[in-house]
C-alpha cells in the first residue's frame, strides 16, 4: 500500500529541465558557425546550419511538451510549479529566437558588411557565451537535490571562463568537483590565467594541462598509461604502476 505522506512530494523537474537547457544551448551555438557561413556567404551551409538549429529547436518544443505534460501533481516540489512554467518559457524563448534570426537571415540572404563581420562575430560569440552562462546557473538547480553530488564541470566559452565560473561558484565551493577550462592563448600571461587563478582562489591546487597534439596524444598509444592518468585527473589519487 502506498504511503500517504509521501504521496504529497512530487518527483524532481530539475532534471528535466536541465536537458531543456542543454538542448537550447546546443541549437544557440550554432550560431556562430551560422553566422560564419553568413559572412563568407556560404549559402549551403547556411542552409544546413540553420536546418541543425531548427531541429534543436523542435526537439526542445517536444522536451517542453513532455515536462509540461508529466510535471507532479503533488503537494511539494523543490522548485514552485508557476517559477517552473515561467523558467521554461524562458528557456524555450532563446532557442525560438535563435531559430528566428537564422531564418530570417537565410530567407533574405543578408550579408554582412565586410566592415562589421569581425564585430559581429565577437557579438554573436558573446551572445553564445551569456546563453552558456544560463545553463551553468540552471544546473546550479542542482543545489535544491543535495543527493546528486557535482563531481566534473566542463568550461569552454571563448574567453568567458571567468565569468562562467563565477556563475557556477557556489556549486563549485560546495561539490568541488573536477573543472575542465579551454584557455585560448592570449589569455595566457606566464604560465597562467584568470580563470586558473580563480579556481586556486577556490580552494584548487592541482592542476593538469592537456595540450592538443601534445602528451594527452602520445598516452592514447598507451592505454594503460592513459588510463592511470586520467584516474588520477578526475579522482586526485595516483595509482601505482601495474
Amino acid at each position: 500500500m502506498a504511503n500517504p505522506i509521501l504521496s504529497l512530494f512530487g518527483h524532481s523537474p530539475i532534471k528535466p529541465l536541465q536537458n531543456h537547457m542543454q538542448t537550447v544551448l546546443q541549437s544557440v551555438e550554432l550560431l556562430v558557425p551560422f553566422f560564419q557561413a553568413v559572412i563568407k556567404e556560404d549559402w549551403v551551409a547556411v542552409e544546413k546550419t540553420y536546418n541543425a538549429i531548427a531541429k534543436f529547436e523542435s526537439h526542445a518544443d517536444d522536451q517542453k511538451q513532455d515536462i509540461r505534460l508529466h510535471l507532479p501533481k503533488s503537494l511539494f516540489m523543490p522548485i514552485n510549479r508557476s517559477d517552473l512554467i515561467q523558467l521554461l518559457s524562458k528557456q524555450d524563448k532563446i532557442c525560438n529566437t535563435a531559430k528566428d534570426i537564422a531564418g530570417l537571415m537565410l530567407g533574405r540572404k543578408q550579408i554582412v558588411p565586410k566592415k562589421i563581420a569581425t564585430d559581429m562575430t565577437a557579438y554573436v560569440k558573446s551572445a553564445v557565451a551569456v546563453a552558456i552562462e544560463a545553463k551553468v546557473v540552471i544546473d546550479e538547480l542542482d543545489e535544491l537535490d543535495p543527493i546528486r553530488p557535482i563531481t566534473f564541470i566542463k568550461i569552454d566559452v571563448e574567453g568567458h571562463e571567468v565569468e562562467a565560473i563565477l556563475g557556477a561558484e557556489n556549486t563549485i565551493k560546495k561539490h568541488s568537483p573536477v573543472v575542465a577550462i579551454e584557455v585560448l592563448p592570449n589569455n595566457i600571461e606566464n604560465g597562467t590565467s584568470a580563470a586558473v587563478e580563480l579556481l586556486r582562489n577556490f580552494g584548487y591546487n592541482n592542476f593538469y594541462e592537456m595540450r592538443e597534439r601534445g602528451w594527452i596524444g602520445r598516452l592514447s598509444r598507451r592505454p594503460k598509461k592513459l588510463v592511470r592518468s586520467l584516474i588520477t585527473l578526475l579522482t586526485g589519487v595516483r595509482l601505482s604502476k601495474a
